[in-house]
């Protein structure tokens, strides 16, 4: 699976970059080719309703602490290359091919099937609904650390969060969407 999540994420940088030709299209291939593979592999989860609340990054104060006991030390946007702020963050076109691929196509069984159940099925509200709750979280849990080196992160995570709004859930979902007020 690791080989396959390489040749995944090389084949993202292609297809997001300014390279074109033949190394664009066999990028495709390739992303089309694991998509299959991914397919093949995977343990069908539940249909999900077409509608939910779209999460908002909205995050009243805290204390500045906030404990990640029992959370995955690396989720499902993590692994598949997803990675914002300056460091070590991916540029904003291969953060969007990242979050294209997650939601239109298929994804590696590489967690337990309770955890990919929750990203239902590729193009479904369900696995929107993951993605947005998701960037969301990001946003709020790190606006309640009050730690000023996380805005460049939160900035990438709220600007995301409006792509997806703009690309996947305008004129076709109808859930309430998320908002990053304070």
């Amino acid at each position: 699976m690791s080989k396959i999540m390489r040749l995944w994420q090389n084949a993202i940088e292609i297809t997001a970059g300014r390279r074109g030709g033949a190394a664009r299209s066999d990028a495709s291939k390739v992303l089309v080719a694991i998509r299959k593979e991914w397919d093949r592999r995977r343990v069908k989860g539940p249909r999900p309703d077409d509608f939910f609340n779209w999460p908002n990054t909205e995050a009243p104060t805290g204390m500045g602490k906030l404990s990640t006991e029992g959370w995955l030390q690396e989720g499902l946007l993590k692994y598949m290359g997803y990675q914002v702020g300056s460091t070590g963050g991916r540029s904003t076109p291969v953060r969007r091919r990242i979050l294209e691929e997650i939601f239109e196509g298929s994804l590696p069984p590489v967690f337990e099937p309770q955890y990919m159940a929750k990203w239902g099925p590729p193009e479904s509200p369900l696995r929107l609904q993951q993605m947005a709750e998701t960037l969301a979280s990001f946003a709020r849990n790190s606006k309640r650390r009050l730690q000023p080196n996380m805005a460049g992160a939160i900035r990438d995570w709220e600007a995301d969060l409006y792509f997806l709004y703009e690309q996947y859930y305008l004129d076709r979902f109808h859930f309430g969407w998320p908002s990053s007020d304070l």
